[in-house]
């Protein structure tokens, strides 16, 4: 195997910049993983993979590994391309998966999350991770954080190589797209008349969640068939976005686990 020990190599500088800049990536269509189990599931996922930069004490020692996309390297190349205090010996560039938003809607009760203008790369990765755990068939991004940041990788658990998850520029525009493909649009909105406990989330159905602080705007709601608020017999003056959203997503597994 190769083995790097310069922080300065031009295969260090570009993981870094993968790292380190959205524009980046974005030109690149790589993110950066970090850690053995984050590297590992996405080789048994079948994620393509571009590098990936081994500490060389841990050469032969971690199963399968890919060894002609394993680089060995430093611990100082390590901290150079790591976004953790400590870094875990193994870091990968992998592809951006592609995902079609066609392609999820055109699923038998298909059920897709969609998540406006999530600001918090912390919330989002969560979110993904949400829907993943509920068996929900692609989360809808609109206007949120950076899918590839790092802080949103990992918060993702490894969700992200599990559903497929689409950026759309304009969430009113997608609800009323996802509305003519014969999808229940179902709004989390303070105030609503109605509790998700008595909508029905059997049939295709997109769930619809908003900004930490703001909610959804004027324009998705206004495209939701439903909107729904969370019951709140407590003092708390709202719930985080991703446990209001899993409260969402479970009342539609609960309903269709019942179906069965």
């Amino acid at each position: 195997m190769e083995y790097i020990t310069s922080a300065q190599n031009g295969k260090v500088k570009a993981l870094r910049k993968c790292m380190q800049n959205k524009k980046y990536r974005q030109q690149m269509g790589l993110f950066v993983v970090e850690g053995e189990k984050m590297v590992k599931e996405a080789c048994a996922d079948g994620m393509a993979v571009d590098v990936i930069f081994l500490r060389k004490d841990l050469a032969g020692k971690i199963e399968g590994l890919p060894e002609e996309k394993c680089v060995l390297v430093t611990d100082q190349v390590l901290r150079a391309v790591s976004d953790t205090v400590t870094p875990q010996g193994i870091v990968a560039s992998l592809h951006m998966p592609e995902a079609d938003l066609a392609a999820m809607a055109d699923k038998e009760n298909a059920l897709l999350l969609l998540c406006e203008n999530v600001s918090d790369p912390g919330n989002l990765g969560t979110l993904v991770r949400c829907a993943d755990a509920a068996g929900a068939d692609g989360v809808v991004l609109c206007g949120c954080a950076d899918l590839y940041n790092p802080k949103t990788v990992r918060a993702t658990m490894s969700s992200l190589y599990h559903i497929p998850v689409v950026v759309q520029r304009d969430a009113a525009g997608t609800a009323a797209w996802l509305n003519e493909q014969g999808f229940l649009t179902c709004a989390a909105a303070l105030g609503a008349q109605e509790t998700p406990y008595g909508a029905d989330f059997k049939g295709k159905t997109v769930l619809c969640v908003g900004n930490e602080a703001n909610g959804l705007t004027k324009n998705l709601l206004e495209q939701c068939s439903h909107h729904v608020e969370i019951p709140m017999p407590g003092q708390a003056e709202s719930l985080n976005v991703a446990c209001a959203a899993a409260v969402l997503l479970y009342e539609a597994v609960r309903q269709r686990i019942k179906e069965k």
